[in-house]
C-alpha cells in the first residue's frame, strides 16, 4: 500500500542493519525491507494488472512523487506544482496514469478491508484506462511528528446516515495525498483545492493540510 520506491527514496536503504518499524495501531514491527509484506497489500490481483496493465500508472506516480520531494521547499513556497516542469510534452497521459494509480490503492484497499463501498468503479476504470469519475485527490503539505510514511484509515462524511464522501491520506513525510470518493461531486466544498482528469491545467495546488 506504500509504494517501495517511495519508501526508499525517503528512508533510505532499509536492511537488517539500518531497519524501519511499521505500526498499526499499539503494535510495532520491523521492516528489513521495502519490499516487506507488512507495506503490500492483502488484495489478490492478477500478474497482468499488476505488471502490463498498471505499470504506466505506478512509474508515473515515482515520476510525480520525486518531483515533489526534490522541490518541495520551492513548491510550498509557491503553492502549485507546474506540471510541465514534472511530464514535459504528456502531462494529460501522466496524470490520467497518476489518477488511476489512485484508483488501484482505493480498490486494493476495499478489496481487503471491511469498507462498504463498491469496487466496481475503481476496476471499469482501471480495466478501460479512464477516468474514475467520483475519484478525486488532492496534493498537500504535512506536518509529521516524527520520521515516518504510511496511509490512514478509511473515513467518511454521511448525510441523512449515507456518505456522501469516503477518504483517506498516502503520506510520504511532508508529502501527502488526499485521496477521497465524493458521491456528490457537485457539492463544490467537498472537491475544493482537489485535482480530477477533466480539471487539467496548467498548475494544481499544493498547500498546507491541516492535520
Amino acid at each position: 500500500m506504500v509504494k517501495a520506491s517511495d519508501l526508499r527514496y525517503y528512508f533510505g536503504q532499509v536492511t537488517t542493519q539500518q531497519p524501519v518499524y511499521f505500526h498499526m495501531g499499539d503494535r510495532r514491527w520491523t521492516m528489513q525491507s521495502t519490499n516487506s509484506k507488512y507495506v503490500k497489500s492483502e488484495a489478490k490481483i492478477c500478474n497482468s494488472c499488476n505488471s502490463d496493465k498498471t505499470q504506466p500508472f505506478d512509474k508515473d506516480w515515482a515520476l510525480m512523487s520525486q518531483y515533489l520531494q526534490d522541490n518541495f521547499a520551492q513548491l510550498s513556497s509557491n503553492g502549485k506544482i507546474k506540471l510541465a516542469n514534472v511530464f514535459p510534452g504528456r502531462k494529460s497521459e501522466a496524470m490520467l496514469n497518476i489518477h488511476l494509480y489512485f484508483s488501484k490503492l482505493f480498490g486494493c484497499r476495499l478489496a481487503s478491508e471491511d469498507t462498504p463501498l463498491s469496487l466496481e468503479p475503481f476496476r471499469q476504470a482501471i480495466n478501460l484506462n479512464q477516468q474514475c469519475n467520483n475519484l478525486f485527490i488532492k496534493f498537500c503539505t504535512w506536518e509529521p511528528t516524527n520520521k515516518c510514511a504510511g496511509i490512514t484509515s478509511i473515513k467518511a462524511v454521511e448525510k441523512d446516515n449515507a456518505p456522501i464522501v469516503v477518504w483517506w491520506f498516502y503520506i510520504i513525510g511532508k508529502v501527502a495525498v488526499y485521496v477521497s470518493y465524493n458521491f456528490n461531486p457537485e457539492i463544490k466544498k467537498l472537491t475544493r483545492r482537489c485535482w480530477h482528469p477533466d480539471r487539467l491545467e496548467k498548475y494544481v495546488e499544493f498547500k498546507q493540510q491541516n492535520t
